[in-house]
This record gives structure tokens, C-alpha cells and sequence, in this order.
């Protein structure tokens, strides 16, 4: 039992490494409103500090809003 739940927790951290690989950057920092609209879903969510953000993914602010995005390749 021992063992297959450490199989688990082991398959499911490689599984976030691998969809972080993917990632092209991070929300670094928000303030105020900031939406994401995720590109595989088209689905509209609030944007937080840690966010990862894909290719094509969409960041947008509101007129009070602030995002820092730190990019991957620098």
C-alpha cells in the first residue's frame, strides 16, 4: 500500500514538472483585476501570483489593474 502511494505522489510530481516545462512564463505579480483566458480553453479566470501562463494564453488588466509577467527564456 506503501508503495503505491509513493508511485502515485511520484507520477504526479513528474506530471506538474513536465506541464511547468511547458509553461512560457509566470504571472510574477498582480494587483487590482487581472484575468487570464486560457488558450486550450478559452475559459476566462482570475489571474494570480504564480500563474503559469502558456503559449497563447491571454493576460488582461482593468483600469485598476497591474501584472508583472517574468518569461522563461528571460
Amino acid at each position: 500500500m506503501i508503495q503505491l502511494v509513493l508511485t502515485l505522489c511520484l507520477l504526479t510530481t513528474f506530471s506538474f514538472a513536465a506541464l511547468a516545462q511547458d509553461a512560457v512564463a509566470t504571472l510574477y505579480s498582480s494587483t487590482g483585476v487581472v484575468e487570464v483566458t486560457l488558450s486550450k480553453s478559452m475559459r476566462t479566470t482570475q489571474g494570480r501570483e504564480g500563474f503559469l501562463l502558456y503559449e497563447r494564453d491571454l493576460v488582461r488588466t482593468g483600469v485598476d489593474g497591474k501584472a508583472t509577467i517574468l518569461f522563461r527564456d528571460g
